[in-house]
This record gives C-alpha cells, sequence and structure tokens, in this order.
C-alpha cells in the first residue's frame, strides 16, 4: 500500500497521502575497503601549509575520508594542482578543536565562485595528538 491513511469520525471521510521516500545520505567510499563515511556539509575553516606561505579555503562538505573546499581569495589560477599533497588543519588556528589533516588533490574544479578542490585525505590529528 505504502501510503498512511486516516478515517475521520463521524462522517467516515477517508483520507489518504503516499509515503515519503527516505533520502539517503551521501558517503564517501575507499574503493579498497568496504567502509563508509557520513558526508557533512557545512562551513569550516581550512588552512593549507605550502612551506612559503599558509593559504585560506573553506569546506562545502567533509567527511572523515575528504574535502570539498574552495579557495577564498581566488585568482586566475588555482593555487593547489591535482595530485599534490597537501598538509594543513581544519578550525580556528587557536582553537582546541582544532584537527590537523594530511592529503592529496583528487579534482580541481573552475567554477563561478572559484577554485574547487576535491582532497583525499590521509591523515588526520587533534590539537591534542600533535607533538610541540
Amino acid at each position: 500500500m505504502r501510503s498512511l491513511s486516516a478515517v475521520a469520525l463521524p462522517g467516515q471521510q477517508v483520507f489518504s497521502v503516499p509515503r515519503q521516500l527516505i533520502i539517503k545520505p551521501v558517503y564517501l567510499r575507499d574503493t579498497a575497503s568496504r567502509r563508509v563515511a557520513i558526508r557533512f556539509q557545512g562551513v569550516l575553516p581550512v588552512f593549507v601549509d605550502d612551506g612559503e606561505d599558509e593559504q585560506h579555503f573553506e569546506t562545502l562538505d567533509y567527511s572523515e575520508a575528504g574535502l570539498y573546499m574552495r579557495e577564498l581569495e581566488s585568482g586566475d589560477e588555482s593555487k593547489l594542482k591535482e595530485g599534490q599533497e597537501i598538509v594543513g588543519h581544519l578550525g580556528q588556528r587557536d582553537s582546541s578543536g582544532s584537527v590537523g589533516f594530511a592529503g592529496k588533490i583528487v579534482r580541481v574544479h573552475d567554477k563561478e565562485s572559484g577554485f574547487h578542490y576535491a582532497v583525499q585525505v590521509t591523515s588526520m590529528t587533534t590539537s591534542g595528538d600533535e607533538e610541540g
């Protein structure tokens, strides 16, 4: 039947609405594993250290397996290149909730809002895990 029905008494008027389909969450999957990661939407600051300077980005969505982020100060050329290994952190620099990460740029998209990057995360550390 796949519908929700009700009868209004008195009068025996029947109301029926079709069942809504449940939207499945989007998952990122590591092709070498059966494990999946739930993708979260939201904006987090991302800082990437290129050895000389710290570049600023923000997430469009993210999970423990990867990030989709965009440049905050876009130029004519992308700051990062496909295949490039990167190191950085998510969250405010002075926050105890900051998470360090290492990853690899797997895709670069040139959008109207600037360059967007798909990043495969290879490792993560919380600020309490870092030595120093």
